[in-house]
């Protein structure tokens, strides 16, 4: 059995994909992406919007259009029948339409969700098939820490430096964030969210790429029991790495999604408000 990835390499012609994903726009977006990382050398805090923030939205476009264009092909059948059925079950916008935001369902669908035998994603994907045109190639540092990243939660230390310090509650270690959605938020609260790095070399911050899901009622140790009940322990070797494989690879699909969805309390335009623990039975508001 072949990558998906190869399949689709093989039949480039049969389905003329350089018709359809047109190699003008690809000319395009690799000019817009090497200004981009140009760009990230003349950062400086206080800017309007982050540049690296820029380049992982612009990736993120990319690898969209890239799904929507190859998705209707036989090889990513069940990827576009998933993503249709979540799109319809969980309506992927913003409250009071739905609690599950579209950068949260977007980054599943192009970086956690494996596909096929050989567990690729729509990001190694489209990776191996565009690394010939170098749009993949110039991409790679964003779609890199995008393919490492995942949701986690974060405790909310205060302020250092201008920016927002979240401690990870399993690994203990502390980060400053820079939140384009301009929630700042207090000391003492539990925060889901997925971060990102900066991708120059000057300064050490991490984004929020998805708006922050704020845990009301339930603390980091409420979490840390959560997880021990999964058989997920700060103190194995192996801990973070299940940790991580739990929130990103998450056998049942629809776990973290039917948590945002039955955990819903309110939101603000810059973040959204939850309650109560996966698998506690009345302790989240709507669920069944």
């Amino acid at each position: 059995m072949k990558k998906i990835a190869d399949e689709l390499i093989k039949n480039f012609e049969k389905y003329r994909l350089d018709r359809v994903f047109r190699l003008n726009e690809v000319q395009g977006a690799k000019k817009e992406v090497s200004e981009m990382f140009a760009q990230l050398n003349d950062i400086t805090l206080n800017n309007e919007y982050d540049p690296s923030h820029k380049v992982y939205i612009h990736a993120q476009h990319i690898l969209s259009l890239f799904a929507e264009t190859v998705g209707g092909f036989k090889e990513l059948k069940a990827f576009t029948q998933l993503y249709e059925r979540f799109e319809n079950e969980f309506m992927p916008s913003y409250p009071p339409m739905s609690p599950v935001t579209t950068s949260f369902n977007m980054y599943y669908f192009l970086f956690d969700l494996r596909l096929g035998s050989f567990r690729e994603t729509i990001s190694t994907i489209f990776y191996t098939m565009t690394k010939n045109w170098k749009l993949g190639e110039m991409l790679k540092p964003a779609l890199m820490q995008c393919d490492r990243s995942s949701l986690r939660f974060y405790e909310h230390c205060g302020f250092r430096d201008d920016m927002i310090e979240l401690e990870d509650i399993f690994t203990n270690e502390k980060k400053l964030v820079v939140n384009p959605s301009n929630y700042k938020g207090e000391a003492g609260e539990i925060w889901l969210v997925r971060l990102l790095p900066n991708l120059d070399a000057v300064y050490d911050y991490k984004i929020a790429v998805t708006t922050p899901y704020i845990i009301r009622l339930y603390g980091a140790e409420d979490w840390l029991q959560f997880f021990a009940r999964q058989d997920i322990y700060q103190d194995e070797n192996n801990g973070n790495e299940r940790y991580h494989n739990f929130m990103k690879f998450n056998l049942d699909k629809r776990f973290w999604f039917n948590y945002v969805l039955d955990a819903y309390v309110d939101h603000t335009d810059g973040c959204i408000y939850l309650t109560g623990l996966p698998d506690i039975k009345g302790s989240k508001p709507h669920e069944l």
